[in-house]
């Protein structure tokens, strides 16, 4: 039975916990969190939406070792007419804050001393979520099916290992449904949609990671992914690789490098050589500034490229987007970031060059710019701005300029 109850609301929040017979402490922990979304996209086919997702959450702690976890995503949008979102596709750009009702996470956790375990529909992010990640720039996030674990070892470090089944991709349930389309408006005739803005895809994948985090200074990492995705066969990959980073701050300044190298292997692709990605990113912060440095090379051997499916590349290869559809030679990135912090304002910029991995032909460039306003834990305001120039004629025009403009409250 339940000895005492208490319940706390706020703008969007409610809490209880309890005492079973067994004096046992149970807790629930229920939350709401919002974000609201304005695009707007300039180019020769111009396009601007509206947003608005509504997270749900249950935290529960049932007994010492078991837990449960439950969060629910509602996805509106406005000025449906005026742009493409993934699932309803008009012939209008692409911003994919796709609309609908989803079941973000629903998992079981069970800790055991210093082995924890997740079962059911959750959350991934290791590391930067540069190779594994949920994409959560976009509204609905991506989470994995699976079957996860984590040991700790020695002081500070930790063995990782899950089994994926099915990956929730950012175009949510209603992508799976048969797509009626002529000449990118809707007709009479049903065809199939494109497997890349299917909102769920197939897998049978196996990931690990090593994380040894036993020095003041140094971290290693090292990793395996076996990904064979059932949906998207030529995206399966078979990756090992590690970075180590060095962290150090001396008074007012602190330094941090990082060093990463992977080898990966497509086995749809028979007979092709092992490709090859290289990282090196170094930054200094002074006071209120830090300078960073970044330089990635994904290689390209015998019209293959290295990839990255279940990362998210919008952080990392321009907030624009417009990279990711030019991996045909591979990619150099070399960029140059420099941030400014003075609470409650943060500013970011982000100078990308972009060079072909095989001809090392000049691609293009982009500038990304984020504003962003923090008056207390629940209340974010930001507005980022990104401008792509390619060196060559785009379908959408010359010059690519995005604005984003959010409102987020307790994420």
């Amino acid at each position: 039975m339940i000895k005492y109850l208490y319940c706390g609301i706020g703008v969007f929040g409610c809490s209880w916990s309890g005492l079973a017979m067994a004096d046992v402490a149970i807790e629930h922990d229920i939350d709401w969190s919002a974000r609201g979304r304005f695009a707007d996209f300039y180019g020769a086919d111009p396009a601007r939406a509206t947003s608005l997702l509504l997270r749900f959450d249950v935290a529960s702690q049932w007994t010492e070792w078991l837990s449960s976890h439950i969060q629910v995503d509602n996805v509106s949008r406005g000025f449906k007419h005026e742009h493409s979102d993934g699932v309803d596709l008009n012939g209008k750009p692409l911003i994919p804050d796709a609309e609908g009702l989803d079941l973000n996470q629903a998992y079981l956790g069970i800790t055991l001393d210093s082995l924890s375990f997740k079962l059911g529909r959750q959350q991934i992010n290791w590391d930067d979520q540069r190779f594994i990640g949920g994409n959560g720039f976009w509204q609905n996030e991506q989470t994995f099916d699976a079957i996860s674990s984590n040991l700790k070892l020695f002081t500070n470090s930790q063995l990782s290992y899950a089994y994926i089944a099915n990956v929730n991709r950012i175009f949510g349930d209603d992508a799976d449904k048969q797509l009626t389309l002529i000449g990118g408006v809707y007709g009479d005739d049903t065809v199939g949609r494109p497997v890349n803005l299917l909102g769920d895809h197939k897998h049978h994948t196996h990931i690990a990671r090593l994380n040894i985090n036993e020095w003041d200074y140094s971290e290693l990492v090292a990793y395996g992914y076996a990904m064979d995705n059932l949906t998207a066969p030529r995206t399966s990959n078979n990756t090992l690789g590690a970075h180590y980073t060095f962290t150090y701050k001396m008074d007012a300044i602190k330094y941090r490098l990082k060093i990463e190298s992977a080898l990966q292997k497509q086995p749809e692709l028979n007979n092709r050589p092992l490709l090859p990605y290289y990282l090196l990113d170094a930054s200094v912060g002074i006071n209120r500034f830090d300078v960073t440095g970044r330089y990635e090379i994904l290689s390209h051997k015998e019209n293959a490229s290295f990839i990255m499916p279940l990362g998210s590349a919008h952080d990392f290869q321009g907030a624009s987007g417009q990279m990711q559809d030019f991996m045909g030679q591979g990619l150099k990135d070399a960029s140059l970031g420099l941030t400014w912090r003075a609470t409650p304002f943060k500013i970011e910029t982000q100078y990308h060059q972009f060079n072909a991995y095989t001809s090392n032909e000049y691609l293009g460039q982009e500038v990304d710019v984020t504003l962003s306003y923090k008056p207390s834990r629940k209340h974010v305001v930001s507005l980022l701005a990104a401008y792509f120039e390619p060196e060559f004629e785009l379908a959408s025009g010359k010059n690519v300029r995005r604005f984003y403009l959010d409102y987020a409250y307790n994420f």
